[in-house]
């Protein structure tokens, strides 16, 4: 130790020295008990749980299995219709595939672990309510409880309404943020919406209101 210290000044050395003595007499105080957890490099709950907020990574010690095992995977988002520009910007924050038609896409998800749908509907709601037809029958759907989200380029509220109905989760009004469509397919993934059973169609209530149903601006709020 003191060839380390050779080469600092006596006051750097002095405080280095005071310092240590310190900390030398607080682990003598400690407990047997205490002094062994510290051996064996434990963390006292207040302290890790210290850590645990202030690290990037949640921390999922205390979660259910499932739930931390859902968190840590990434999202897998499959894509019906949506255009180059969202594509580009959607496939730098989440795992994207694109299909072109409701079959293409019910095919897909035959082998594709997605974990939302995003249907963009700006031109037509065809393909989507095709989609929408077999993935919330109860009998033929390859993945019951699939959350769908659905792009719009207007907020009318007869389209919102209509989509609501044949069963989708979420509406977006375009332009949308790539940050907040992942933000919510990760929270309808992590936080499922009820589903309710009935023939013909098993998927999210489709009595809740559309207001609670979409979000952007209201660009055609007097119809």
């Amino acid at each position: 130790m003191a060839d380390v210290l050779a080469g600092f000044p006596p006051s750097v050395t002095a405080a280095f020295t005071a310092g240590l003595l310190n900390a030398l007499h607080g682990l003598s105080c400690l407990t047997p008990r205490r002094q062994g957890k510290l051996a064996g490099n434990e963390i006292d709950q207040p302290w890790k749980n210290l850590l645990s907020e202030t690290s990037k990574t949640p921390s999922y010690d205390n979660a259910d299995p499932d739930t931390a095992a859902a968190a840590a995977k990434p999202l897998k988002a499959l894509l019906l219709r949506v255009g180059t520009m969202d594509r580009i910007a959607l496939g730098e924050v989440m795992e994207i595939r694109t299909t072109q038609s409701a079959a293409a896409a019910l095919e897909a998800l035959a082998d594709y672990p997605a974990s939302v749908l995003v249907a963009d509907t700006s031109t037509s709601d065809f393909e989507t309510k095709a989609l929408l037809r077999d993935l919330r029958d109860p009998v033929t759907s390859p993945r019951k409880g699939l959350a769908v989200i659905c792009l719009l380029a207007e907020s009318s509220p007869e389209r919102v309404r209509g989509l609501v109905k044949a069963g989708v989760d979420h509406v977006m009004i375009k332009p949308i943020s790539a940050t907040a469509l992942h933000d919510l397919a990760q929270h309808l993934r992590d936080n499922p919406m009820q589903q309710i059973t009935v023939p013909l169609y098993n998927g999210p209530d489709r009595r809740r209101l559309p207001d609670d149903s979409y979000t952007g601006a209201k660009r055609r709020g007097s119809e």
